[in-house]
């Protein structure tokens, strides 16, 4: 059913109240922190922080993010927005903030454009607007900065569809290329845009013109080609389309697990209360025959045969039931995904349901619009809703503050969640040092996973930061026994041998990993640091610059710019101060994104003192300050101040980190050198 147009309220005023409600519900959210994924895609990606990287961004795999999610999506918009963002803002996460809000905000205003082309109804538009600006699904693709691919897709998506539908009533060329580029655009930034030739095809037969078929197809055509080229060109880039294999090892058994994903997606519209980052618990199915799948099945089949049968008489519904089926279905694992279920994959189809919402709303309003009690109180229920949407939504902004308030909520709903439990233990050790906590959390990780390899990696960490050395090796021993590719394991492994003085032990380790992986950075420079720590200077000078001439490997930078710090540490213990400022130098000319690097660096040479620095440290993550206490003793040698280097290499080993660190290795073996030489090696 289609309104007058009777509302007095202006555009301009409804846009107002719009971005006003918007700005207001998410203000909260713009003092949070990078959380989870955010240090893959923004505070160690590389690529990002050099905008004559962008070229690279379109061809490289790996220009997405760093570690395990590089190479598993061709995002480059995505990329560009964060080059952007670090362009201006560096690594502060308010900067990023805004910008997802300021994208969210252009999209609920696109939804008031959208509904009000398709009902012609201002109101209707307006609370389809509010409903899907505050739904609290939506705080995950809002208030998480990686995030960012959500909010951006549906910018260019939803732009896309406005040129469409105008172009549709005008026949003007240009906004059917405006559209066509934007769709493009949209497919860049997420593959979750696949869906907009299916809803531009929807579109047609509900609210289009009667034209021939060949004459629709012809229009069409252009929208599948370019989807074509870039599934074409995102094959040829990552070298693959699924990220995975089948959830439950078959594509029948995971279409049935599929079914209650999509039942539980429109429970979360309806009654979003609980909301998780991580459904690694969701539980599979094996059989058609279980009670729930039926029930997903049948209430599958159902909505979308109502939504068929109401095609004519409510054909907004109707239109707005099946936006939802068709824009998650690249979501639905029919092309395998690592992520079985996630709450950032509603941000677009929560906008059909948003919009029957607003449109069951606005018909009961105007039906009983003349008995005003009643027909004015469905606009209260509907200001009601909004209400409840926007505390929600700004509660669980909270939640996403920080590593730690995030997966203590997790934790908290799901206690099964081996992956939230590791990654609790990690936010009580980066933010609190907390060991004692985060050994808790890791026990109870691998009392739900044994072989959780990322889980007893960290109790590794615990038992070297505790001296029970020969657990640490036990565990690590078993960590490859379950998992032999795990090549991190062999450079902890090396590290406690070297600890314990047992150089050939250590050196044997390290060439494990390098066996595994010839490119492996860590091993290279695990010898490197070998080499010094067995008192071989030009040896481990000459390692160096071995590795160093090769040329920083792209998300690797960061390691470069240690090895130049390492490098200078190297020639300033040989009594070669000209060649260490050289090469520390070298660290914040050559290395400027890597903003911890260029800190210490600059302090090395003298250009920014202790104060500065160690102001600067306190939003660092630990691994980046065990470094810095690291290179703050190195310069206390230097300035003969011996003891209170001794200080600063105790406060780099007493840095509690995830992981265990090269560095602290380093500075135990200074530390021991000290205590029995007190006219240490540095001249």
């Amino acid at each position: 059913m289609t309104y007058p147009n009777r509302s007095k309220l202006k555009i301009s005023v409804i846009l107002f109240i719009i971005i006003s409600i918007g700005i207001l519900v998410y203000s909260n959210s713009l003092g949070n922190d990078f959380v989870w994924d955010d240090t893959g895609f923004v505070i160690e990606n590389d690529f990002i922080k050099d905008l004559r990287f962008i070229p690279f961004y379109f061809i490289s795999k790996t220009a997405l993010a760093k570690g395990g999610l590089a190479g598993e999506n061709y995002r480059p918009f995505l990329t560009l927005s964060y080059g952007l963002d670090y362009f201006f803002w560096k690594l502060n996460p308010l900067g990023y903030h805004i910008s997802n809000l300021v994208f969210h905000l252009a999209n609920g205003i696109l939804v008031f454009y959208l509904i009000l082309a398709l009902t012609k109804d201002r109101i209707t538009g307006f609370f389809s607007s509010l409903f899907f600006l505050v739904h609290p699904i939506q705080t995950e693709s809002v208030s998480w900065i990686s995030g960012r691919a959500d909010v951006l897709f549906l910018f260019f998506y939803l732009g896309a569809f406005v040129a469409y539908i105008k172009y549709t009533k005008t026949r003007q060329a240009f906004l059917y290329l405006v559209s066509l580029l934007l769709f493009l655009f949209s497919l860049l930034s997420k593959e979750m845009a696949a869906s907009f030739p299916l809803m531009i095809i929807l579109y047609d037969f509900f609210y289009g013109k009667k034209e021939k078929i060949s004459i629709r197809a012809t229009r069409y055509f252009a929208y599948f080609l370019t989807l074509e080229a870039y599934v074409i060109l995102r094959f040829n880039i990552i070298g693959r389309l699924s990220q995975c294999g089948y959830w439950t090892g078959n594509m029948y058994t995971t279409f049935l697990t599929m079914a209650k994903g999509i039942v539980h997606y429109i429970w979360l519209l309806i009654y979003p209360r609980d909301l998780c980052v991580d459904y690694l618990t969701f539980p599979m199915s094996s059989s058609i025959k279980e009670p729930e799948v039926l029930f997903s099945i049948a209430a599958i089949i159902f909505l979308i045969a109502g939504a068929v049968a109401l095609a004519k008489k409510h054909k907004h519904i109707s239109f707005c039931i099946l936006w939802f089926f068709i824009t998650i279905s690249p979501a639905a694992n029919i092309i395998p995904i690592k992520i079985l279920i996630a709450e950032r994959f509603l941000y677009l189809p929560s906008l059909g349901y948003s919009a029957v919402v607003a449109i069951v709303l606005m018909s009961l309003y105007h039906k009983f619009r003349e008995k005003r009690v009643l027909g004015y109180s469905f606009i209260c229920l509907g200001v009601l809703l909004v209400s409840i949407y926007s505390r929600l939504t700004m509660a669980r902004n909270v939640d996403w503050s920080n590593d730690l308030t995030l997966w203590k909520k997790t934790v908290e709903k799901y206690p099964d969640n081996v992956r939230a439990r590791h990654n609790l233990a990690v936010a009580y050790l980066s933010r609190e040092g907390n060991r004692d906590k985060a050994y808790e959390e890791v026990k109870i990780a691998l009392q739900i996973s044994p072989e959780y390899s990322l889980a007893r990696t960290m109790l590794v960490a615990y038992y070297v930061q505790n001296s029970r050395f020969d657990e640490a090796i036990g565990e690590i021993k078993r960590i490859l026994r379950s998992d032999p590719d795990f090549i991190d394991a062999y450079i902890f492994l090396g590290s406690i041998y070297a600890i314990q003085n047992k150089y050939d032990m250590a050196y044997m380790a390290y060439r494990k990993a390098l066996a595994k992986n010839p490119d492996f950075l860590e091993a290279k420079f695990a010898i490197a640091s070998l080499n010094y720590i067995e008192g071989d200077v030009d040896l481990a000078i000459e390692k160096y610059k071995e590795i160093l001439k090769e040329g920083p490997a792209y998300h690797y930078r960061s390691h470069y710019a240690l090895a130049y710090l390492a490098l200078g540490e190297l020639y300033a213990g040989s009594g070669d101060r000209e060649n260490a400022l050289k090469a520390w130098r070298k660290v914040y000319e050559d290395f400027k994104g890597q903003n911890w690097f260029d800190e210490i660096s600059k302090f090395l040479v003298g250009e920014t003192r202790i104060e500065e620095l160690l102001l600067a440290t306190k939003t660092w993550q630990p691994e980046f300050k065990a470094i810095c206490y690291y290179y703050v003793g190195i310069k206390k040698e230097l300035d003969k101040e011996f003891e209170g280097a001794k200080i600063y290499y105790r406060k780099s080993m007493d840095i509690t980190t995830p992981m265990l660190e090269q560095i602290k290795v380093l500075a135990a073996k200074r530390l021991e050198k000290l205590g029995k030489n007190p006219a240490p090696d540095y001249k």
